[in-house]
Protein backbone atom coordinates (compact mmCIF):
# COMPACT_ATOMS: atom_id res chain seq x y z
CA UNK A 1 0.00 0.00 0.00
CA UNK A 2 0.99 3.67 -0.80
CA UNK A 3 1.22 6.32 1.77
CA UNK A 4 -1.67 7.52 0.07
CA UNK A 5 -3.87 4.72 0.53
CA UNK A 6 -3.98 3.06 -3.11
CA UNK A 7 -2.95 -0.07 -3.91
CA UNK A 8 -1.17 -1.13 -7.42
CA UNK A 9 -0.74 -4.89 -8.30
CA UNK A 10 3.12 -5.08 -8.28
CA UNK A 11 3.47 -9.20 -8.65
CA UNK A 12 5.41 -9.05 -11.86
CA UNK A 13 7.93 -6.30 -10.82
CA UNK A 14 8.44 -8.27 -7.46
CA UNK A 15 11.36 -10.47 -6.59
CA UNK A 16 10.05 -13.65 -4.88
CA UNK A 17 11.65 -16.12 -2.85
CA UNK A 18 11.14 -19.54 -0.79
CA UNK A 19 13.24 -20.33 2.79
CA UNK A 20 13.04 -23.90 2.24
CA UNK A 21 13.21 -24.57 -1.69
CA UNK A 22 13.49 -28.60 -1.22
CA UNK A 23 9.31 -28.15 -0.28
CA UNK A 24 8.10 -24.76 -2.07
CA UNK A 25 9.58 -23.09 -5.74
CA UNK A 26 8.48 -19.74 -6.63
CA UNK A 27 8.51 -18.30 -9.89
CA UNK A 28 10.79 -15.35 -10.72
CA UNK A 29 10.36 -15.37 -14.38
CA UNK A 30 7.06 -14.81 -16.22
CA UNK A 31 4.44 -15.71 -14.68
CA UNK A 32 5.97 -14.50 -11.10
CA UNK A 33 5.13 -15.55 -7.73
CA UNK A 34 3.47 -19.33 -9.02
CA UNK A 35 4.48 -21.60 -6.24
CA UNK A 36 5.11 -24.98 -7.00
CA UNK A 37 4.48 -27.39 -3.80
CA UNK A 38 6.95 -29.91 -4.12
CA UNK A 39 7.06 -32.14 -0.69
CA UNK A 40 4.50 -31.98 2.45
CA UNK A 41 5.97 -29.37 4.65
CA UNK A 42 5.86 -25.48 5.31
CA UNK A 43 8.00 -22.90 3.82
CA UNK A 44 8.10 -19.22 4.37
CA UNK A 45 7.84 -17.36 1.30
CA UNK A 46 8.51 -13.53 0.51
CA UNK A 47 8.15 -11.41 -2.00
CA UNK A 48 10.57 -7.76 -1.97
CA UNK A 49 9.42 -4.47 -4.19
CA UNK A 50 10.74 -1.24 -3.51
CA UNK A 51 12.33 -2.26 -0.68
CA UNK A 52 9.91 -3.43 1.04
CA UNK A 53 9.33 -7.41 1.63
CA UNK A 54 6.07 -9.37 2.61
CA UNK A 55 6.14 -12.14 3.88
CA UNK A 56 3.62 -15.60 4.28
CA UNK A 57 4.20 -19.25 5.19
CA UNK A 58 2.09 -21.77 3.02
CA UNK A 59 1.56 -25.73 4.05
CA UNK A 60 2.02 -28.36 1.46
CA UNK A 61 0.06 -31.51 2.62
CA UNK A 62 0.11 -34.89 0.91
CA UNK A 63 -2.85 -36.24 -1.13
CA UNK A 64 -5.47 -38.00 -0.10
CA UNK A 65 -6.78 -41.33 -1.56
CA UNK A 66 -10.66 -39.72 -2.41
CA UNK A 67 -11.99 -42.10 -5.08
CA UNK A 68 -11.24 -45.54 -7.18
CA UNK A 69 -12.59 -45.65 -11.12
CA UNK A 70 -12.95 -48.37 -13.24
CA UNK A 71 -11.65 -47.92 -16.72
CA UNK A 72 -13.58 -48.46 -18.93
CA UNK A 73 -16.42 -47.48 -16.51
CA UNK A 74 -18.71 -49.51 -18.48
CA UNK A 75 -18.65 -52.34 -21.07
CA UNK A 76 -19.61 -55.89 -22.13
CA UNK A 77 -17.96 -59.32 -22.95
CA UNK A 78 -19.02 -62.08 -25.03
CA UNK A 79 -19.98 -65.39 -22.85
CA UNK A 80 -16.09 -67.02 -23.31
CA UNK A 81 -14.29 -64.01 -23.89
CA UNK A 82 -11.91 -61.78 -21.85
CA UNK A 83 -11.44 -58.09 -21.48
CA UNK A 84 -8.91 -55.86 -19.73
CA UNK A 85 -9.77 -53.27 -17.11
CA UNK A 86 -7.61 -50.63 -15.27
CA UNK A 87 -8.18 -49.38 -11.87
CA UNK A 88 -7.39 -45.89 -11.31
CA UNK A 89 -6.51 -43.92 -7.91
Amino acid sequence: LFSDGTAKEVTEESTFESETPAVASVSNSPPRGIVTALTSGSSRLSATYGGRTATTTMTATPAVLTSLRFEPATSSLAAGTSGAYLLRA
